[in-house]
């Protein structure tokens, strides 16, 4: 029977056939075969691999070298380092004890040996060398200074900056804290491996103890996230970070568009209003002298024609209640109404039938009058008084025609003590806004308010408008909008506590 290796596949054939039968091992994947007493790697997609070099186990370990004749050398299992004797087909084991502590290279691969002589996988640090997630020793630290292992097992020092995924500073890896690099903060676990932070609940927090960050940007899931003073994340919006503005998207990252870029917004949905109530608290105020009235608690029976006959003569004077002109008995005559009226209808029927008066009415009668005159020490009452007007707010989405961008725009509806200026809108992120017909209305400023409505004033340029209030009006039949604002309009600015 004769055999060969050809293509990664194992063929065999006998003397009488003409066509040889061949074999993949797709049982023995990222192992060691032995054929004719020899032995071969069989690669991840079950071919033998012939070429020279170090070969991954299953687990992703380098554990297997190749030499040039496609034949496997070397292999490492359970940390001993054997060496296949061909002559009596066997593994030998290679005494590793005077690198305990140390590395041993060969063929370009370097492996931490362990004070029981036995080669160490686990990724991470080992004393002063840290061992990679191929199970070969990547760096070392003499504790000054930073290193990389080079191929034949010595050592270069490491530049500050990124090298791959760990960060050298001062020529150290850096480990378990966060580095900034290129404006960006990033965080370093334990081994010096970059980790991405994680967005929570409108936060960025540390991927080691969920602990919230401060104000700056963070790598998270792959981009990146401005943080505002506050500490969280705003979509959709502009972000503030010592003067500097920060555009950030849907999901609160960082804007992809060039700095150049200019939105051009256009309005869209509403989002639910939020009505807030008048705020109100009392206060004491002095009460001055005043006069209390004491009216009947029944209603009484009135004769109007008693109170007729008490009309003012010609020359004397009386109070016109209603403006009328006219003294009638049922108004100007109320204050006679003591004198004429009594407690049951009977009486007043005996009044009439005597007097034979017929006109009457039923009401409450004004009794007498308490004078209250201010005292010598100044008394004082409770009031409630009115600290903030009623208003409401709402937000409206608006959308970059050109790169489809969102924005929101925060509306106010509250009325001013004074004035005509009711109304603000607050944009997240600067550009131009435009009408329903596509056209350019007006360019606002990042977080800057401009009112819902402009009115009469001296007129300014549009550049001085945008320098001075961080908006301006565009086109020729918009120009006159661009004036001088009141200090009404500046009151509702405080009111909101907008700067």
């Amino acid at each position: 029977m004769y055999a060969k290796i050809k293509d990664g596949k194992y063929y065999t054939y006998t003397a009488n056939n003409k066509k040889p039968s061949s074999k993949v091992f797709k049982n023995k994947k990222n192992t060691i075969i032995r054929l004719h007493k020899k032995n071969f790697y069989v690669g991840a997609n079950g071919l033998i691999n012939l070429n020279k070099g170090w070969k991954l186990n299953n687990n992703g370990l380098y554990t297997y070298y190749v030499e040039k004749n496609g034949t496997v050398s070397v292999k490492i299992s359970n940390g001993k380092f054997r060496v296949w004797n061909g002559k009596d087909i066997r593994w030998d084991k290679k005494d590793l004890k005077n690198y305990k502590g140390k590395v041993y290279t060969y063929n370009e691969k370097s492996f931490f040996v362990n004070t029981n002589g036995n080669i160490s996988r686990a990724m991470g640090w080992q004393g002063s060398y840290f061992i990679d997630n191929d199970g070969c020793v990547k760096y070392y630290d003499d504790g000054t200074t930073s290193f990389r292992i080079t191929k034949n097992g010595g050592t270069k020092a490491l530049k500050d900056g990124w090298n791959d995924d760990v960060y050298v500073k001062n020529g150290k890896i850096q480990r378990s804290t966060i580095v900034k690099s290129s404006g960006c903060n990033y965080f370093v676990d334990k081994n010096g491996s970059r980790q991405d932070f994680k967005v929570k609940n409108n936060q960025v927090v540390r991927p080691d103890n969920s602990m919230a960050v401060s104000s700056s940007i963070y790598a998270a899931a792959g981009k990146k996230y401005p943080v505002d003073s506050k500490g969280k994340i705003q979509k959709n919006s502009t972000v503030f970070i010592k003067n500097k503005a920060y555009e950030t998207v849907s999901d609160g990252s960082l804007s992809k568009q060039p700095a150049n870029h200019v939105h051009l917004w256009m309005a869209g949905s509403v989002t639910e209003q939020i009505d807030h109530k008048a705020k109100t608290k009392e206060v004491q105020i002095p009460v001055n002298e005043w006069d209390e009235e004491v009216w009947s608690k029944d209603k009484k029976h009135v004769c109007l024609n008693c109170v007729w006959n008490k009309k003012p003569k010609q020359g004397e004077s009386w109070v016109d209640i209603d403006g009328d002109g006219k003294w009638t008995a049922q108004e100007e005559g109320q204050i006679y109404f003591k004198d004429c009226c009594y407690d049951s209808a009977s009486d007043l029927a005996a009044h009439k039938e005597k007097t034979t008066h017929g006109q009457s009415t039923t009401v409450k009668v004004l009794l007498y009058t308490i004078h209250h005159p201010t005292a010598d020490e100044p008394k004082y009452e409770t009031t409630t008084v009115i600290t903030e007007q009623a208003w409401s707010e709402w937000y409206q989405i608006y959308t970059c025609r050109d790169c489809g961008e969102k924005m929101r725009v925060r509306v106010i509806d509250g009325k001013p003590t004074k004035g005509d200026y009711d109304g603000l809108m607050i944009p997240s992120k600067k550009g131009r806004i435009l009408n329903a017909y596509g056209e350019k209305k007006m360019t606002v400023s990042a977080c800057m308010a401009f009112p819902d409505s402009i009115y009469n004033g001296k007129q300014i340029t549009s550049e001085q408008s945008l320098s001075k209030y961080g908006f301006c009006y565009l086109g020729e039949e918009r120009k006159s909008y661009n004036i001088l604002l009141p200090d009404t309009y500046l009151q509702l600015l405080k009111g909101h506590n907008i700067q």
